[in-house]
């Protein structure tokens, strides 16, 4: 359980231009109030000889949580204009791993991973915060093999990995 603090940047108070890093048009807004948030977290674990699970949850309730918002159809010097808004949201997800090694030296590792932002007091048309991360998957086949050499005992391994973004709208 955990209760958290956050003031607006200055960047979220007084932008008026191009952000380079995002390549779009940022307005600030400077009636902004600070962030408050409280967050709860349940993970689980269970090791064995050949498996390793992992299990967690959380739900974060944020009020006057600030984000950028589209405006609609308002380009500025070429570029796409979002403004810093705000208001009460949720943020709730969690993540689930799975590692299996039959043998010492081979891994099989599987991960999954769910965020969910949604705007609180509003209809379902604007409820869905922007920017969320979307679900992901990842997958890694690994072979650690030992190599003696000097007298020191050094790992090497070949590794098959795989990242998966699902879609999102």
């Amino acid at each position: 359980l955990a209760r958290g603090f956050r003031a607006p940047t200055v960047s979220e108070l007084c932008s008026n231009g191009v952000h380079e890093g995002s390549v779009q048009y940022e307005l600030g807004n400077a009636g902004l109030h600070s962030e408050h948030s409280t967050q709860i977290d349940l993970g689980m674990d269970y090791t064995s000889h050949y498996v390793l699970v992992g299990a967690s949850l959380f739900s974060n309730w944020i009020g006057n949580y600030i984000f950028l918002s589209r405006v609609p159809q308002e380009i500025v010097e070429g570029y796409r204009t979002y403004r810093y808004q705000q208001g009460d949201a949720r943020l709730m997800g969690g993540e689930v791993s799975v590692d299996v090694h039959p043998i010492n030296a081979l891994h099989i590792e599987n991960a999954f991973s769910y965020v969910r932002g949604i705007q609180l007091h509003r209809s379902d048309e604007g409820r869905n915060l922007p920017m969320m991360p979307a679900p992901r998957w990842t997958a890694d086949v690994r072979y650690e093999f030992p190599d003696f050499a000097n007298g020191h005992c050094r790992r090497s391994f070949l590794s098959v990995g795989m990242d998966y973004n699902f879609r999102q709208n």
